[in-house]
């Protein structure tokens, strides 16, 4: 019952680099964290972020939200499905959908992204 939940970076400087960091956490007893609701079906995942230094690929959706939800002053805790569960594993895709409705019971705050 563990899941991945990102802590993005905060920026005062809207075109400096998406900057995140993954954290395991456990869902029994999770840090607090908001989960991000949105729809990238079909979208490539073309756009770079940096996931502690590295290069990592997401949807032009998922930039745009992250973008936007970055604060100024503050790291904040997110879970986005995208990012959190790794899409090339389908034994974790398995697993995770499993879980989903907990996560977003267990958010402190559910946000949907229409763009």
């Amino acid at each position: 019952r563990s899941i991945r939940i990102l802590e993005l970076f905060p920026s005062r400087k809207s075109h400096e680099a998406v900057a995140i960091k993954l954290l395991e956490v456990s869902l029994d007893d999770p840090a607090e964290f908001e989960a991000l609701s949105y729809s990238w079906e079909g979208q490539p995942l073309d756009q770079n972020i940096l996931c502690e230094g590295e290069s990592f690929l997401i949807s032009a959706t998922c930039r745009a939200a992250l973008e936007r939800l970055r604060l100024k002053r503050k790291s904040r805790m997110l879970w986005i499905d995208q990012i959190c569960i790794n899409q090339n594993s389908v034994a974790e895709k398995s697993l995770q959908v499993e879980l989903m409705g907990d996560v977003y019971s267990k958010a402190k705050q559910v946000i949907v992204w229409l763009g």
